[in-house]
């Protein structure tokens, strides 16, 4: 309320000696983790590289014979999506889904899409983007693969 505190009579009740602080031990001594000079790529960060321009990377998974490719897609680093708006919503064209399973199956010894089936279109956001991943699944007897894009 703007009233000066005499703080020397309010601790004066518990008057005692101040006491000297020790020295800090550890003075002049980093204890912190230098920053590791690691690639920040695909294979710096233990996928393998796709090199495709929408797909970036790849993981074949441990346990089983199947794969998962993936990859970011914004209007900022796929700038022609935005060529694929109607009524004011950006999505990702079929072509592209054909592309993304061709892509998939190229890497994984299927040398076709013998059949493509979209359930829901891939609906863009005007800022930032979606994460795209395409699991191929096992190969069977005849050595097809089902993908699937989510």
């Amino acid at each position: 309320a703007g009233v000066p505190v005499d703080w020397q009579a309010y601790l004066r009740p518990a008057a005692a000696a101040p006491a000297p602080l020790p020295t800090y031990a550890f003075q002049r001594e980093r204890y912190w983790l230098d920053p590791v000079d690691a690639p920040a790529d695909a294979e710096g960060l233990g996928l393998r590289a796709v090199g495709h321009p929408i797909l970036g990377a790849s993981l074949g998974l441990a346990a089983r014979d199947e794969y998962v490719l993936t990859s970011r897609i914004s209007l900022r680093t796929h700038p022609w999506l935005a060529d694929h708006t109607v009524l004011g919503t950006t999505m990702l064209p079929g072509t592209a889904f054909v592309e993304l399973c061709a892509r998939a199956g190229e890497q994984t010894g299927a040398s076709r899409v013998e059949d493509l089936t979209l359930s829901v279109p891939l609906v863009l956001p005007k800022r930032g983007g979606v994460q795209v991943q395409v699991v191929v699944g096992e190969a069977d007897d005849a050595g097809r693969r089902g993908v699937e894009v989510y």
